[in-house]
């Protein structure tokens, strides 16, 4: 079977929250890559130099994304004022990983997928979704939302980037017998007292993560907000160029033709069009060239040519 090692010769596999993509020897050390699944991954800038400096406001960043109690994070310094941020729960990796089989203490490193793929094609998770680069966001997205496609083993090791481990904490408990008997009765007042509220509120938030989770399933979307936000950002852009498109018909079929002129030619793509119009006299070419410029201002005309009885006009969408 197989095995995809990284040059230190350690096993490289993806950690997905429905399971593992890539095959591993359980005698030899890991390299984990995790999926969006995962973690949040937000890019910011701040006014400061250090990633330290970053770390302060890391709560006040993600907690617009999710409950960032108990939440590990990372900082990366990309180029002056611009950073990487990630938050993670430690603890719901290493169930993923202990859920896998996958043995703890053959991990050498754990990678964010934001930090290993770069120019790669849609990749492969093989149980119904990818790891696609959107706008510079790795995400995870539903496999219909991407035709080129590559498996993960098929991916030349010189396209990665290993940089930026991360360092999963390692949970004990420290609280014997007596001091939690100590704490036990105060922490029983506390929860009498806060208890109408905190279940009130628990309602509410379970009536709001029921819809959430509706509104999920039915469109089949990440789970995270960031990589929605990324999806949302393409699509809008697609959404403008299709207006653009239409606005553009729209208009050149109202354009002022006389009689024995018409459309000989018409191209268009996303971002260009070209217009042929058969014309009964060149000396029409300046009336047609005024009623572009006035009615089609939201498009710049790159060439305007007059040949063979024929005005050929081209447009940046």
């Amino acid at each position: 079977m197989f095995q995809w090692l990284s040059k230190n010769g350690n096993n490289i596999i993806l950690l997905d929250k429905k399971g593992v993509v890539g095959n591993f020897l359980r005698e030899k050390s890991l390299d984990i890559i995790l999926t969006p699944s995962f973690y949040w991954f937000v890019e910011k800038k701040f006014s400061v130099k250090f990633a330290f400096q970053v770390k302060e406001y890391l709560p006040s960043v993600f907690e617009e994304f999710t409950d960032t109690q108990g939440l590990s994070y990372q900082v990366i310094s990309k180029e002056d004022d611009l950073f990487w941020l990630f938050a993670y729960d430690d603890k719901a990796i290493l169930k993923a990983l202990t859920d896998n089989g996958i043995d703890t203490s053959k991990i050498s490193k754990i990678y964010f997928a934001q930090n290993v793929f770069f120019d790669t094609k849609s990749i492969d998770l093989e149980n119904g979704f990818l790891l696609s680069n959107i706008n510079g966001i790795i995400s995870r997205v539903p496999d219909s939302f991407a035709k080129d496609i590559v498996k993960f083993s098929e991916i030349p090791k010189e396209e990665l980037s290993f940089e930026n481990g991360v360092v999963l904490k390692k949970y004990t408990n420290f609280i014997d017998e007596n001091l939690a008997k100590k704490i036990m009765f105060p922490l029983l007042l506390l929860v009498m007292v806060e208890g109408v509220e905190a279940f009130s509120i628990w309602l509410r938030n379970k009536k709001l993560n029921t819809q959430r989770e509706t509104i999920f399933k039915s469109y089949n979307l990440p789970q995270t907000s960031f990589q929605n936000r990324a999806i949302l950002k393409t699509l809008q852009t697609k959404i403008k160029s299709q207006q653009k498109i239409r606005r553009f018909i729209s208009i050149l079929f109202n354009a002022p033709f006389n009689r024995e002129e018409f459309i000989e030619d018409l191209e268009l793509t996303e971002h260009k069009a070209s217009v042929t119009i058969k014309l009964k006299d060149i000396k029409d070419a300046k009336r047609y060239k005024n009623f572009f410029l006035n009615y089609m201002n939201f498009a710049d005309i790159s060439k305007m040519v007059v040949k063979n009885g024929t005005l050929t006009t081209e447009f940046e969408l």
